[in-house]
C-alpha cells in the first residue's frame, strides 16, 4: 500500500499527539542526556552530557563509603577506642616468681669418739634454730641451760652404757647449748657437769628421737 504524501505513519501521529508539550518525545530528541555504552567512544557530533548518570554515581558512592569506614578499619585490636571505650586486653598477667627461701645456717662440725658421733653448737640464733630443726634426725639430743633460761656452753658430758660402767664411758665437752648425738641403740646414763654442779639422767636410745634437757 502506498504511503500518504506529507504525513507519517498513523502510529507516529498518535504518539506525537499523546506526548506532553516540551517533552523529549514531542521534540523528537533525547532531551540532551547521553548515556554512553560500555567500551564506546562519544561521537564528536554528539556533545558529552555534563550531568552524571545515576549508574555512574554508584562507584563514587562506594568510594565515599570506604573513605568513611577507614578510621574504624585503621583501629587495631588492643588499642584504645573512642574516649571512654577501652577494649578488654587479651594479655594474661604473669605472676612474679616467688622469692627463694633463705638458706638455713650450716651445722657445726661433727666429731667422732669411738661409736659416738656428736655435733655441738647453737650459740647464735640462726645456728640454734638450724640445730633444733635437725633434732628430729638424730636419736638423742642434749640441751644445756641455766635455771633462768640462759644457754650454757663448755659443759662436760659423760655417756655410760648400761652394764658397762666407766670402762665403756664416752666423754666429750659440749661447746654449745645444743648437742646432736648419733650412737648405738641401748640404755645410757648421761652425766652433765657445769659450774661445779652435776646432773644425771637415764635414757633409752632407739629409733625414735629423744631429748634430754639439763638445767643448772
Amino acid at each position: 500500500m502506498a504511503a500518504r504524501s506529507g504525513r507519517g505513519a498513523p502510529w507516529a501521529d498518535k504518539a506525537a499527539q499523546t506526548a506532553p508539550t516540551g517533552s523529549a518525545a514531542a521534540r523528537g530528541d533525547d532531551g540532551g542526556c547521553s548515556f554512553p555504552k560500555e567500551n564506546s567512544v562519544p561521537s564528536s557530533t554528539h556533545p558529552t552530557n555534563t550531568s552524571t548518570p545515576s549508574r555512574l554515581a554508584l562507584p563514587a558512592l562506594l568510594a565515599a563509603c570506604l573513605l568513611a569506614a577507614q578510621p574504624a578499619m585503621a583501629q587495631q585490636p588492643g588499642q584504645p577506642g573512642p574516649a571512654g571505650n577501652m577494649p578488654p586486653s587479651s594479655a594474661t598477667a604473669v605472676p612474679a616468681p616467688a622469692a627463694a627461701p633463705a638458706p638455713s645456717a650450716a651445722l657445726p662440725e661433727t666429731k667422732t669418739q669411738g661409736s659416738l658421733r656428736y655435733t655441738c653448737g647453737g650459740i647464735s640464733v640462726d645456728e640454734s634454730q638450724a640445730m633444733r630443726a635437725a633434732m628430729k634426725d638424730h636419736p638423742l639430743s642434749l640441751l644445756f641451760a641455766a635455771q633462768g633460761g640462759a644457754y650454757l656452753a663448755d659443759v662436760q658430758v659423760k655417756l655410760v652404757p648400761q652394764g658397762w660402767g666407766d670402762a665403756g664411758a664416752l666423754t666429750f665437752t659440749a661447746s654449745g647449748p645444743v648437742c646432736l648425738l648419733d650412737l648405738p641403740a641401748g640404755s645410757y646414763e648421761v652425766e652433765a657437769s657445769a659450774g661445779g654442779k652435776e646432773k644425771r639422767q637415764t635414757v633409752m636410745v632407739g629409733k625414735d628421737a629423744k631429748t634430754l634437757d639439763f638445767r643448772f
